[in-house]
C-alpha cells in the first residue's frame, strides 16, 4: 500500500493559502489589489468547496491521489484538514479589517 509514499495530504492547504493571503496583501496596494487576493483564495478554494459538496460527511479528506482522486486508504474526513481551512477564513476576516 501507498499510504506514505506518495499521497497528497490536504491539510497543509489551509497553511499554504494562509500564508499566501497574508504576503499577497502585503505588496498589494488599495482596494482592487486586495480584493484580487481575496479573490485568487477563493478559486483556488474551488476544489475543496466541491469536495465538501460531494462528501457523505460534508468533509474533507485526510488526503488524496494525485490531482486530488479518491485515495482508499485515507480518512474520508479530517477535522485537521478542515480546521486548517476554517482558520484561513479567520484570518481572511481579520485581514479585510485593516
Amino acid at each position: 500500500r501507498n499510504y506514505h509514499q506518495g499521497p497528497e495530504w490536504l491539510w497543509p492547504t489551509g497553511f499554504f493559502l494562509r500564508a499566501l493571503l497574508k504576503f499577497d496583501l502585503m505588496r498589494k496596494e488599495g482596494k482592487a489589489e486586495s480584493t484580487e487576493a481575496f479573490q485568487q483564495i477563493t478559486r483556488r478554494l474551488e476544489g475543496c468547496k466541491i469536495a465538501i459538496r460531494e462528501s457523505p460527511w460534508a468533509g474533507l479528506a485526510e488526503l488524496t491521489q494525485k490531482n486530488g482522486e479518491f485515495c482508499g486508504d485515507s480518512s474520508p474526513t479530517q477535522s485537521w484538514s478542515a480546521g486548517c481551512l476554517l482558520d484561513l477564513f479567520y484570518d481572511a476576516k481579520e485581514l479585510a479589517k485593516e
